[in-house]
This record gives structure tokens, sequence and C-alpha cells, in this order.
């Protein structure tokens, strides 16, 4: 069955100006330098089409034009598109800069400076009409809003697209700078930055150095309040969330070096979409297709690609093709690793090599508590958890109260469980349901005489 996707938003025109420096200006504290080259790609959601142009077969972009631009023709737009599979759909519109030009200047590869021709003051215009919202809501199976307030949609009208999709069971993904939450009720899926959190979300503000439960947890309540289905924040380069009535799962960032983070928030809603798209197909869509975390780790993936780039980059086709042959696994393990030593080390590292993403189960220090004695833990959950996670091989640290982590594992349903050898396979928490859902189970290689058990009693002999 062939979906059809349609993306819709402001296109914008990235211009890249690049020089280099001869030497300093006797005028001032300036550079006399010489241009070396320019180019000009597609931004906004150009960009989200391109991506996943590069993913599906076919998208159809709609988009605002005028026929008063005079710094961007039609021609120009055409060519930004013409080495993809991107169907281009006008919609006229009277204004005269309905699609921003943004040119950067770098000189020596660094970024000098930006300049903006734009129209101002465009929140409250709309270029699509309802009647054309109505078309586009009876013509496609997904719809994506790249939404930068430039003066395609307004709010009013959104909410009319909201309630359409709703009716006609479409997802509608939502990238959107709108800042009043009440906008997005009822909707399948808003995703937003942490800046844009807070802007919509003034009730539960957060901040990338607060912990990530705490994170998680402010997200959730957001969602609830906001009646959304999923709602995903990125959280820059520590990593993003996604909540639905399932769960509120957390993804930590790829660790890549950092290079332009123009375009990231865009490659990341085009890879979240298509992830989604590729669990979808097989299906037809209902309330219970919502978001997980395999969507989020593969949407954090194009993220990390895109940052590690000059300028603004599409996701590459590459990307499908990797997708295709390769599932990324999930594994998951648990333990109190009260006190680290190399025997978690070489657990923590045999997990790791089965699987792309290691989630790590910890147990609270009340769950300490029941299984090892009033007199342990000898480090409060929260180090323990940072310690774990300042570890290469830890991807998230989940605390549970439980004994056991059977409940957590069936949340987060792995592809691989991993426990030390010293356990009979009977004897491992979460066997069973992990085998049943297609998972397997690891047993790791042991370091000999290593625990923290031993290691507390060696202390105490000092």
């Amino acid at each position: 069955m062939n979906r059809k996707i349609a993306i819709i938003g402001d296109l914008i025109v990235d211009k890249y100006k690049y020089f280099k420096a001869t030497r300093l200006s006797p005028e001032g504290p300036a550079p006399i330098v010489k241009k070396e080259s320019e180019e000009i790609i597609a931004g906004g959601a150009g960009n989200v089409a391109i991506s996943l142009s590069n993913l599906f077969d076919g998208i159809d972009f709609y988009f605002a034009f005028s026929e008063k631009q005079k710094n961007i023709s039609l021609n120009l737009i055409k060519s930004l598109f013409e080495d993809t599979s991107v169907n281009l759909n006008l919609i006229s519109s009277e204004k005269e800069f309905i699609i921003p030009l943004k040119t950067r200047y770098y000189v020596d590869n660094h970024n000098f400076m930006r300049e903006d021709n734009e129209e101002k003051f465009l929140s409250q215009y709309s270029a699509i009409k309802r009647e054309f919202i109505i078309k586009i809501v009876q013509d496609y199976e997904i719809i994506i809003l790249s939404d930068y307030q430039k003066g395609f949609i307004s709010a009013e009208n959104l909410e009319f697209l909201i309630k359409l999709c709703n009716e006609k069971s479409i997802p509608l993904f939502i990238d959107t700078k709108i800042k009043n939450f009440k906008i997005f009720k009822n909707a399948f899926c808003l995703k937003i930055n942490i800046t844009e959190f807070n802007n919509l979300f003034s009730n539960y503000l957060i901040s990338d150095k607060e912990d990530i439960d705490c994170i998680k947890d402010k997200i959730s309540k957001a969602r609830v309040e906001s009646n959304i289905k999923n709602l995903v924040v990125t959280l820059g380069d520590k990593g993003s969330v996604a909540s639905s009535k399932e769960d509120t799962y957390f993804a930590v960032a790829n660790k890549v070096e950092m290079v332009d983070i123009t375009g990231a928030g865009d490659a990341f809603v085009s890879a979240l979409v298509f992830s989604f798209y590729r669990d979808l197909k097989k299906s037809k869509f209902d309330e219970l297709n919502l978001l997980n975390l395999n969507h989020l780790i593969f949407a954090n993936s194009a993220a990390g690609f895109v940052v590690s780039h000059k300028g603004t980059v599409p996701i590459p086709k590459e990307f499908k093709i990797k997708s295709s042959e390769k599932k990324l696994k999930v594994g998951f393990t648990n333990g109190c690793f009260d006190i680290l030593h190399p025997g978690h080390l070489s657990l923590l590292s045999q997990a790791k090599d089965t699987c792309d993403y290691l989630t790590v189960g910890l147990n609270s220090d009340k769950s300490v508590k029941k299984l090892k004695g009033n007199s342990r833990p000898i480090n409060k959950q929260e180090i323990r958890k940072q310690m774990l996670l300042a570890l290469k091989y830890v991807d998230d640290v989940i605390i549970f109260d439980e004994e056991t982590p059977l409940n957590l594992i069936k949340e987060l349903s792995p592809d691989v469980l991993i426990k030390g050898e010293d356990y009979e396979m009977d004897q491992i928490i979460g066997k069973d349901y992990v085998l049943s859902t297609g998972g397997k189970i690891i047993r790791a290689k042991l370091v000999s005489e290593m625990s923290t058990t031993n290691i507390i009693k060696n202390i105490k002999k000092i």
C-alpha cells in the first residue's frame, strides 16, 4: 500500500557566501576578505521536503509564493529541487516577501554574520486558506507541517487543520513556532525544542541542566494538560524526549563533533516521520499507533548527522538504505551498580556490543535496601545514575522501585536482555517476556571475584 505524504509550510531560501580573510583592515577591527564561493539551498519546510524525498519516493510540498517577490524567482526555486523527487505545489500570496531569504556570511569557515530579508508581522496571516486545507486533508494519508510563522498558516487555521486530521484519522506531525499551547489540543504529534517548550508551557519550565527524570516528568505533565497524543521535545546535545499516554521515552543524542546546528530540527522531524511510517506501513493507522523509543533513536541519529556538517544539509539517501538493512537494536540490563568496578564495566561493555542503544535499569535506594539490607546502598541512586551515564557504553538509565525490573522490561520491550553468567536462564527476570516478543537473552562473562560486596569486605579489613 503506497501512502501519500504531504509537507506543508514555510519555504526559506538559505544563501551561503564564503570568504577568505587576506589581512586586517587598517580602518578598523575587521578583516579584508576575498570571495571564494557561494551556494543557495532550500531551508525551512523545503529542507524537510528534500530530506523526506530522500527517504520516501515522491513527496508533495505545498508552500506560499508571490508574483511580487523580486529577490526569489520561480526558476530559482525549481532549481533548488531539480535533483529531488519533490513535487512542488504553489499557494498564491499577495505578500512581497512571503519567502524569507537568509544570507550567511562565512569568513575562513567561521559564521561571521547573517542577513535576513523577510516580511515582518505575518503571524496572523495565512497564505493557506480553509478550502485548501480541506482539499489537502482529503488527498493525503500523512501530513507534516513545518511552520516558522512566516505567513504560511495562522494559529486559527492550524486549529482547523488539527480538527480535520483528527476527523479523518490522519497522523499530523507539527513543527511550529506558535507560542499558545491551547492551539495544539488533541493534536497527534507536536515536535518542539527546549526553548519552544518553555515558551508554550511556562508552568513546567525545564533546563537542560536538570535531571532527565525531572525533565521527562514535566514534559509528561505538559502533554496531559494540552491533551497532545505525542509530545516530542529535543534537548540539544542532551538528546530528546517523546511522551504519549503509553510512556515517556528519553533517547540520548548521538555523540558527534558538532559543526553547525542549522537544520537539525528539520532533520529530526523528517526522520521521526520516516521511522513512524516504516512501522505503520503494514497496518492501518489508529489511536494505538504512537511514537516509541526506536522512532526517537532514529530521529536523533539523523539530527546527529546534520550537525556534524556545515550549512543546511538534508538527510542523505543512505539513511534509507541503512535503516532497511539494520533496525536499531535496544538492549537492557539491570542492577544496583553501587560501587562501580571492573566487573560492572565488563558487563556493560559486553551488553553494548549486543545492541545499538543500551538502557540500564537501576535499582532505587528503596529497592536496594530490600535486596541488600539497611546498610546499602553506599551511594545514593542519583550518584549511581550519574556514574553510569558517564560511561560510553550506557545510553540511558531508568530508576525503578520494585525488587525486580519485570514491569520496566515490559514497558521497554528490549530486543536484547543481558545478565551475568552467574544467572541461570530460568533465573533471569523478564526472560519469558523478551523471548515471546522475538528478543534474545545474553549471559555475559564475569570478571572473577569482582563484586561490590567483596570491595566492602576488603575496605573493612583495612
